[in-house]
């Protein structure tokens, strides 16, 4: 709940959002890291976290959609200046392989992504050759 004060006296309290206390229905691992030629990526739905977003009226209507469904996540690998350098497309059951081989030595930034309108979820991944 928020309210607005100024010098002339404060409004009445009114309610914003509910800040649920866990904002994602899914979760990744990704390894080895550092990693040196194929970075393994994982992704777990979170069911208990499922049943509570879907009973929340507070959720989108378009996270709910991708919550009720098995979203195709996109998995994307970053410079840390921005640059796309591999993309790829993952449902939440197995684990996907990213080929990082010819990149070079440094950090990277993995993103993983489920289509809905709430961020996606980063880990930094060093590549060492």
């Amino acid at each position: 709940e928020v309210r607005g004060c100024n010098s002339y006296g404060c409004s009445s309290w009114k309610y914003v959002a509910y800040l649920s206390p866990c904002p994602s229905y899914y979760s990744f691992a990704a390894s080895p890291n550092p990693v040196n030629s194929t970075l393994s990526v994982e992704i777990f739905r979170e069911e208990e976290a499922i049943v509570a977003e879907l009973q929340t009226a507070t959720v989108s209507k378009t996270a709910k959609k991708a919550i009720a469904k098995t979203p195709e996540f996109e998995i994307k690998l970053f410079t840390l200046l921005g640059g796309n350098l591999v993309y790829r497309t993952a449902s939440a059951s197995g684990a996907v392989s990213l080929d990082v081989s010819r990149l070079p030595s440094g950090v990277y930034i993995l993103q993983i992504h489920d289509g809905s309108d709430q961020p996606p979820q980063t880990r930094r991944i060093t590549v060492s050759h």
